[in-house]
């Protein structure tokens, strides 16, 4: 989950995250983050807290109704970022009709 999010956030705040971690290991203060840099990483924070704490929210007693609740919460961050970065669900989500492997729009209108 981790390699998905840094993965996401993009090569330029990559290169200003590691040249500020090498100034610092040389004692030296590093510059301000640049406004890219602060938008990518507060942006890319609140839509994964925003989107575990939804997905907790919403399906806390149905698809997570058999986890503990620590497990619960590590699956609404993987299904938030998973979601954010990927672009795909990790997760049977309750609500879903007929979104099985085998059952698209093609397999319904042929019953």
């Amino acid at each position: 989950m981790t390699l998905v999010i840094l993965g996401g956030l993009g090569f330029p705040v990559h290169d200003e995250l590691l040249r500020r971690a090498r100034l610092r290991l040389r004692g030296e203060r590093p510059p301000r983050l640049s406004l890219h840099s602060r938008v990518v990483l507060i942006t890319t924070a609140v839509l994964l807290a925003v989107g575990a704490a939804g997905f907790l929210a919403l399906e806390w007693c149905r698809s997570m109704d058999s986890l503990s609740w620590p497990v619960k919460v590590l699956a609404s961050l993987f299904q938030s970022a998973m979601t954010r970065t990927e672009g795909f669900n990790e997760a049977w989500v309750s609500g879903e009709r007929g979104a099985g492997p085998g059952r698209g729009a093609s397999a319904a209108e042929a019953r």
